[in-house]
């Protein structure tokens, strides 16, 4: 067992000598560090290999995220609607009861509001609201191009704090709207519907709130409208959805974007 350390150093000393020689070096002292190994020569074949396997990965990251994205608005978002829609009316039932009984008492006609709307592909359907209006304003119009309407207070209160949208909460449940997405329009804004078809804007559902909604709703010219719905349309995600939400929030308590009524 004596032997076992000196042993050992020869071993070492043999080690260090091989690997000087092939490094083209004298014989090293003890305790000397070993120089480096030569760097390796480049090797075509080599970075060819890698840089394909760069490229595969790239394309395999790329497949994965356009599967996740197609999942989300096939499936989940669907889903997210429903659940969420379900939880808001649980939630909502009492307060959008009492909503009811007030604008009714504040409105000379019926408390809620239907009026046809564009929907998926250009498909009407019903959009439901509280009345913001008197009961013999014209249905045909934009909101931007309707005057000399006489609102109750409680009507504007509604219409300045978007509550008059809430019960479309039950258009998201039957799966004319979503959350998010364009907002739907009467069809006699055939500017804007037209302008949407340019970006696909019309083939996804119309939404609660939405892209444009947040970046300036009433005061945007329909151009501008047109080109953000499709911006939101090429780029829906669970994280886009969920940033539209929270600035939606925060546009609503600032009462941005919104055009009163003379």
């Amino acid at each position: 067992q004596g032997n076992i350390p000196g042993t050992w150093w020869q071993l070492r000393r043999v080690h260090w000598a091989r690997e000087a020689r092939a490094a083209g070096v004298g014989k090293p002292q003890r305790g000397m560090a070993l120089p480096a190994h030569p760097p390796a020569q480049p090797n075509k074949e080599t970075d060819k290999a890698c840089e394909i396997r760069v490229v595969d990965d790239k394309k395999r990251f790329q497949t994965l995220k356009d599967t996740r994205t197609i999942m989300y608005r096939i499936y989940v978002k669907r889903l997210l609607d429903i659940c969420g829609s379900l939880l808001c009316i649980v939630l909502l039932s009492l307060p959008l009861l009492i909503i009811a009984i007030i604008t009714q008492i504040n409105s000379d006609g019926s408390a809620l509001f239907l009026q046809r709307r564009c929907g998926l592909h250009k498909k009407p359907f019903f959009i439901w609201k509280f009345r913001t209006l008197p009961k013999d304003a014209p249905d045909d119009l934009p909101t931007n191009e309707l005057t000399n309407l006489q609102q109750t207070r409680w009507q504007r209160w509604l219409r300045r704090s978007s509550t008059d949208e809430l019960l479309q909460i039950f258009n998201i449940l039957k799966g004319d709207m979503s959350f998010v997405g364009p907002r739907p329009v009467i069809f006699e804004e055939h500017d804007l519907i037209d302008e949407r078809d340019k970006y696909g804007a019309n083939d996804i559902l119309p939404g609660l709130t939405g892209w444009a909604q947040i970046n300036g709703r009433d005061e945007l010219e329909f151009k501008e409208k047109a080109r953000l719905d499709g911006e939101y349309a090429r780029g829906m995600s669970f994280w886009f959805d969920l940033k539209c939400l929270l600035l939606t929030f925060l546009s609503v308590m600032r009462q941005e974007g919104i055009r009163k009524i003379d």
